[in-house]
């Protein structure tokens, strides 16, 4: 009742604390769940709000079944369900009953074939249909989308759909989004589909189509986001309403060549990897001047000093172009408007960024990672009044300035960015920053997020840290940090986020320790135990251990912290995770070690390690020897 009474502001994400305990209750363990499944007139009626909600948290869990969806037909409206390996024919039959679905996102559900989709066909109401990268997609299955009349946005990316399949889609007149990235899209395709004329996006990037075929786009009167990249085009003609284009890995000659209104309403170009023959034709053009964002990253192009004619640009991403000092006053031409800057990757010097200094008033987040600056950046970077984010990652910074005479640290280099009171951010990354950088590190207390790396620190750079009170994350990786040091460690009052990757000497004990200590704080770290797999990542937040294993691990595992009296470790395998209480109680027991438990008496079971399949497998292969 209280949820109808204050229906959430942002599509069904904003729900009460109440609601989201119940929620969590529910999705507790399989008992739970079998617990509540068989009211079904309470789960039938429960608002789309929550109904949507639970729903996606079993699908997290991995506890939604194909026979539950049926409990969720009349309460749930919008669909996410991408690369879950759980969804396939038997799973999509069920979906059938979802007369009220809006949206369906099963975008990487590689299991998925054209007879699965075959009960879709009945959704009159499904508004938006995502199907990428399900490779066993073809023109068969797209005949069962046919029908869908009131389908205004789908997405078949990278499926095995061909040019026939590609044809009919000309008869989903209600269209407004269509993505067939990936698919053999050529003249003729782009000719039926001019049928489609609510078409707002289109995403035909790695098509075949070719300079004659782009002219059918004009034929779009309501066409604003086209992605042309990986295609051999060079030439793309006026299109009055378009305002983002991506013309990446592309040879090109022109954008909106022979424009000739007045005001232009592109505003987001991405160039990257493009190789621009003429810069002149193609960006500073009566159709592209009012450029807001502009990447041209890894672009290349024979003259950089037509940038000053982009006055509009917002963002502009130089990373790993040519640029270098000399071509930098270019830059400088653009104006007051620029707020992103990243020139990562390139030949500048910390002489070239003294140019822009008094000509990006505005500017507020600037990349310099991996070129030449060193430590006098810092006295130009000061001039920029509204810096809030400065990346100087693997560049050769130090933190002070050594005298000629003795070559020791004398006057810090920070002290130059004291002035700015907006910089919240600073990534000093694979630098050569030291423990005695980070006491000058102090002087920036405006600071909230920074971000080290380096072999040159140690436990003193943690606690010289701890003294800038307004840090709410930090991050020291790499770092030669002890069990002592980090229990030593006294986080700063609004710290939430603390990342400690690769601090190779601390042990599962003490990181154990600290946790206890700091049960709000959300703790990162590599770990690397015996009974462990390697790629593990370990996350706390507020006394619970999260294990998550490389992305190239499938199953998870959870690691939970037991009572005070004990520090019992308890490992569950995802697809039975929280199992009932009593369950839970006997794995820990068995999970006891002398070492984590101080108990001679506990031993460890080694078999709570495998899965149920994993046992039975292991009983066979003994019992066939």
């Amino acid at each position: 009742q209280q949820q109808q009474q204050h229906p959430p502001t942002h599509g069904g994400e904003a729900l009460t604390r109440l609601a989201r305990l119940c929620i969590e209750a529910a999705c507790q363990s399989k008992d739970s769940v079998q617990m509540w499944r068989k009211q079904r007139r309470t789960l039938e009626r429960l608002p789309i709000e929550l109904g949507e909600a639970l729903f996606h948290q079993l699908v997290r869990y991995r506890l939604l079944t194909a026979p539950l969806l049926e409990s969720f037909r009349y309460s749930v409206q919008g669909i996410n369900v991408c690369g879950e390996a759980m969804v396939d024919a038997n799973w999509m039959a069920y979906l059938s009953d979802f007369r009220h679905l809006r949206v369906l996102r099963a975008a990487d559900c590689r299991s998925l074939s054209n007879s699965a989709i075959r009960s879709l066909a009945g959704l009159d109401c499904l508004e938006e249909l995502d199907l990428s990268r399900c490779t066993k997609i073809t023109n068969e299955g797209l005949e069962h989308l046919i029908s869908l009349k009131s389908l205004q946005k789908l997405g078949i990316s990278e499926t095995g759909v061909g040019v026939q399949g590609l044809i009919s889609l000309s008869s989903l007149t209600s269209l407004k989004s269509l993505d067939l990235g990936g698919l053999p899209v050529t003249d003729e395709v782009l000719s039926s589909l001019l049928a489609l004329n609510q078409l707002e996006h289109l995403y035909i990037w790695g098509s075949t189509i070719s300079n004659k075929g782009v002219l059918l786009l004009q034929a779009f009167p309501h066409l604003q986001f086209l992605n042309l990249a990986w295609t051999s085009i060079t030439r793309v003609p006026p299109l009055p309403s378009l305002r983002y284009l991506n013309l990446s890995k592309c040879t090109i000659v022109s954008i909106f060549e022979g424009w000739e209104r007045s005001e232009a309403p592109l505003q987001e170009l991405y160039l990257t990897g493009s190789d621009i023959l003429y810069p002149v034709e193609a960006l500073i053009g009566p159709g592209t001047r009012n450029v807001e964002v502009l990447d041209l990253s890894a672009a290349t192009m024979p003259n950089y000093a037509i940038l000053g004619g982009l006055k509009s640009l917002y963002m502009l991403d130089l990373s790993g172009t040519a640029i270098s000092n000399h071509t930098l006053n270019s830059v400088a031409e653009v104006g007051g408007n620029l707020r992103q800057l990243n020139l990562s990757g390139t030949k500048v010097e910390s002489e070239g960024v003294s140019v822009l200094v008094g000509h990006v008033p505005k500017l507020e987040e600037i990349s310099l990672s991996g070129t030449r600056v060193d430590d006098s950046v810092f006295s130009f970077l000061g001039l920029m009044p509204a810096l809030k984010s400065i990346d100087l990652s693997h560049t050769g910074i130090k933190g002070y300035f050594c005298t000629t005479e003795t070559g020791l640290a004398n006057t810090s280099s920070f002290k130059s960015l004291e002035h700015l009171h907006q910089l919240i951010c600073l990534n000093l990354q694979n630098t050569l920053i030291c423990n005695k950088s980070c006491r000058h590190l102090t002087c920036l207390r405006q600071l909230c997020h920074i971000y080290l790396r380096g072999d040159f620190l140690s436990d003193t750079a943690l606690h010289s840290l701890s003294l800038i009170a307004n840090l709410v994350c930090l991050s020291v990786q790499g770092a030669v940090i002890t069990d002592s040091g980090l229990l030593s460690f006294r986080p700063p009052p609004l710290l939430e986020e603390l990342d400690i990757t690769d601090c190779w000497l601390l042990t599962k004990m003490g990181i154990l320790e600290f946790c206890k200590e700091n049960p709000g704080l959300l703790l990162r770290h590599e770990l690397l135990p015996d009974e462990w797999d390697c790629g593990i990542q370990v996350a706390w937040r507020k006394g619970d251990i999260k294990v998550k294993r490389d992305s190239t691990i499938p199953q998870w595992i959870t690691l939970k912290k037991a009572s005070a009296s004990s520090s019992l470790l308890t490992l569950e395998n995802c697809n039975e995770r929280k199992n009932a209480r009593q369950k839970r109680s006997q794995k820990k027991l068995a999970l006891a070690t002398k070492r984590e438990a101080g108990d001679s008496g506990k031993v460890l079971d080694e078999r709570i390690k495998y899965s149920l399949s994993d046992l039975l497998c292991l009983r066979q292969l003994a019992l066939s020897n």
